[in-house]
């Protein structure tokens, strides 16, 4: 059985990009540009959980990659509109916490500030 999901997590991963996460196939659908939200953030989650679990590189460099497409160096976020008061799309900025210990980059600990100033 583990074998049928390794499968399928690695298809999630080869065929995805940040423009396109076959994972949030309704964005897609509906021509929505790429953006920070909730789903995305739940995936990234699960994968990083993944990595955790298995020490597996595989899973930290598609995390890594995939939300260095919308981190900036001044941390600020593609696709993060603060004016929607939208707080399920902060979601996703629980991953930074783990690539920014990880990592160390000052990027991801610059955006999990903006995060914290859009919900003090």
């Amino acid at each position: 059985m583990s074998h049928l999901i390794d499968r399928f997590i690695e298809k999630l991963i080869k065929e995805s990009t940040p423009d396109a996460p076959i994972w949030n196939i309704e964005s897609i659908k509906q021509g929505k540009k790429p953006h920070w939200n909730y789903i995305d953030g739940c995936m990234m989650t699960s994968l990083m959980s993944l990595y955790d679990v298995t020490q597996d590189e595989k899973y930290i460099d598609f995390v890594k990659s995939f939300i260095d497409y919308y981190v900036f160096e001044d941390g600020s976020l593609r696709g993060y509109d603060v004016s929607t008061y939208n707080l399920d799309d902060i979601c996703e900025s629980r991953v930074l916490f783990d690539l920014y210990r990880l990592t160390g980059l000052r990027k991801y600990d610059l955006a999990i500030e903006k995060t914290y100033e859009h919900i003090k």
